[in-house]
């Protein structure tokens, strides 16, 4: 399903183009087959945008870097990796900061004053990575065996620790990977 921020730049893109409707199905069919954005998959939403930039649009900068710790070169490697992690999932440095808050009770992570915090923070990162990977693998499988939505969203609903997540997200993923196979999906 598209993300609501992406379905947002490809509006922007085609006012900001000029295209209009019929033009705009026109293109959606021809990269795509659809007749609707909300039915593009990523690679096709990455397909289309690159469509519109070869047309002359220009995505403006988003504000990922707002909140960036002032003392970010002081903080040393963790925090490299910190803003490694948050680009590549994109997110900002306030869910950063909230994170921070939530497990320090302070408030923005350059007021941080230990390493460990720090790498308190990474892990927290890289837990929220896994977890989102394994549920976009579970979303993938439980689409491709035609599950009902709401199967679909209580396969993927776990409660408790980043660490119980991930093992019963791992041990769901595992069964729907058994039922593909049994079903010759996989």
């Amino acid at each position: 399903m598209i993300k609501k921020s992406d379905l947002a730049k490809i509006h922007i893109a085609k006012q900001q183009l000029g295209i209009d409707d019929d033009s705009y199905r026109m293109i959606l069919q021809r990269i795509a087959g659809v007749s609707s954005a909300k039915d593009l998959t990523n690679i096709q939403v990455e397909k289309l945008l690159d469509e519109f930039k070869a047309k002359g649009w220009k995505p403006k900068k988003t504000s990922k870097t707002k909140g960036k710790p002032h003392n970010f070169e002081k903080l040393g490697e963790y925090i490299k990796k910190i803003e490694a992690l948050l680009a590549e999932m994109k997110l900002s440095w306030t869910y950063a900061d909230a994170i921070c808050k939530q497990m320090f009770k302070i408030d923005k992570v350059a007021w941080l004053q230990k390493y460990s915090q720090l790498e308190a923070i990474l892990v927290a990162l890289d837990n929220k990575k896994e977890i989102d990977s394994w549920t976009a693998y579970i979303n993938y499988c439980t689409q491709k065996l035609r599950y009902s939505v709401v199967k679909q969203n209580s396969m993927t609903r776990v409660r408790g620790k980043a660490s119980e997540k991930i093992a019963a997200l791992k041990v769901r993923a595992k069964r729907l990977d058994n039922e593909m196979i049994a079903r010759g999906l996989a």
